[in-house]
């Protein structure tokens, strides 16, 4: 993830799109079958540009091409707009799939509103969703390793893989859910994909190149099979490149813009030849926000690099609280902007940010905090408090001076640092593995839900 934010940094949005407007591999062109897909990633909840722009091209391509033409989602497609997460996710899919969608892979964003809200997302989209790498008893009806698709008279194997260790991002009773290195559960469902007849095989991976845990070119070395590799997650919109033996392409987020490949077949010797791939960009709408939320917004009477924490902490009813924001610079000029939208506390405010209570004692405050400051550090990120202060030497923690000293605390803390940041504090989670109400954490308000609710009592 670090070296896709600098890809980020270093290559701006248009240059990735315009690089791709026609990215092909193969030797030579020749004349056969066509199989287009269309694939979107990353929509966050942009239901307005969804239904206004990615919709009204979905149905263009689908009577240019035909039965020989699919549209896919790779993920993180229900949180990030206030419509949306004040529905807990819920009507983004069922759009999705009115549209023509028809396979789709959770993102990391999916699980934010809870293991029950999850499940309700999947019984809610009535395509496909494939996991391969998702073991879970519960959902095992509700999802699939691959399906093969006959599109253009030829058999396509798409294979979906979620983001691994989900289970670590959000609070989730042991057993409910997890989800699994990639490399031995692609070679198992590519070799059943050959087996079953698959004529090329896609994989829709809610990953980036580099991110994940897991690099893509270290995937996919014992999977040569695998042709075209979709993917999500680090928002680098990717034309088309080659990883490995196999072909990559990337959407834009926010859907500014729809993913078109074209995979090539010879007829006479029923293989494919050749890859096509493109970006098609659009016009970007803004997405509504309600009156209320423009009062608070403008009126935002709650000021200092701790409000977050102080925040937490007033609504909660916690003696303490604590958060990880994405930077003091960002948060800062939030302060300060008198035009604020609710799409500029999301630039500052992260999104695994369901805010939930434990009961600790000192000891196990230090420990949490010691670890979380580290983490913190290593992503620039700034730690507000509330209820106690922290000395710190650079990433290490030195002290905590508590305003009330007490036996046991009630800490309000975000549910995806509690549940270990997937898998990047482990220490944090093994605290909390037997303290955390599950129920509480199903039904938790976001961050930014909390500093608004604050912020509306105080005007």
């Amino acid at each position: 993830m670090v070296f896709e934010r600098l890809l980020g940094k270093l290559l701006p949005r248009w240059a990735a799109i315009l690089a791709g407007v026609l990215a092909v591999w193969s030797c030579t062109r020749l004349t056969g079958a066509e199989v287009v897909i269309a694939a979107t990633a990353d929509l966050h909840g942009c239901a307005q540009q969804f239904q206004q722009r990615i919709a009204p091209l979905i149905g263009q391509l689908h009577r240019q091409h035909g039965d020989s033409f699919i549209y896919v989602d790779v993920g993180d497609t229900v949180q990030g707009t206030l419509a949306i997460q004040q529905k807990r996710g819920a009507g983004m899919l069922p759009l999705l799939y009115a549209a023509g969608c028809q396979l789709w892979v959770p993102g990391n964003h999916e699980l934010e509103f809870g293991f029950n809200a999850f499940r309700n997302l999947l019984q809610e989209f009535h395509g496909t969703t494939l996991a391969a790498n998702l073991h879970s008893m519960t959902l095992r009806e509700l999802v699939q390793p691959y399906v093969l698709r006959e599109l253009g008279g030829y058999k396509i194997a798409f294979i979906g893989l979620m983001l691994r260790d989900m289970n670590n991002c959000f609070p989730i009773p042991a057993g409910h859910f997890q989800t699994l290195g990639g490399q031995p559960v692609l070679r198992r469902t590519v070799k059943a994909a050959r087996e079953a007849g698959a004529d090329a095989i896609v994989l829709l991976r809610h990953v980036g190149k580099y991110g994940g845990k897991e690099n893509l070119n270290t995937l996919l070395k014992n999977t040569p099979e695998v042709d075209l590799v979709i993917g999500a997650h680090s928002h680098i919109a990717d034309g088309g490149s080659k990883v490995g033996n196999s072909w990559y392409v990337q959407p834009p987020a926010h859907g500014s813009g729809v993913v078109k490949a074209v995979l090539v077949f010879d007829d006479k010797n029923r293989r494919l030849t050749q890859i096509e791939t493109g970006i098609i960009p659009l016009e970007q709408l803004p997405e509504p926000e309600s009156e209320q939320d423009k009062a608070i917004l403008k009126a935002w009477p709650l000021q200092g690099l701790n409000m977050p924490a102080l925040c937490m902490k007033k609504f909660t009813g916690s003696d303490l609280a604590l958060y990880a924001v994405s930077s003091a610079d960002k948060l800062q000029r939030l302060l300060q902007n008198k035009q604020k939208s609710r799409a500029d506390c999301f630039k500052v405010f992260p999104y695994f940010d369901p805010v939930i209570t434990v009961r600790l004692s000192g000891r196990e405050v230090m420990h949490i905090v010691r670890e979380y400051t580290a983490f913190a550090h290593k992503r620039q990120q700034f730690i507000a408090t509330a209820g106690f202060r922290i000395m710190t030497a650079g990433s290490r923690l030195q002290d905590i001076v508590f305003d009330q000293e007490r036996k046991e605390y009630t800490l309000a803390i975000s549910a995806y640092a509690a549940a270990g940041a997937g898998g990047q504090l482990p220490g944090i989670r093994r605290i909390l593995s037997g303290r955390i109400d599950f129920d509480q954490a199903e039904n938790a308000p976001g961050i930014l839900d909390v500093i608004l609710k604050v912020q509306e009592e105080n005007l």
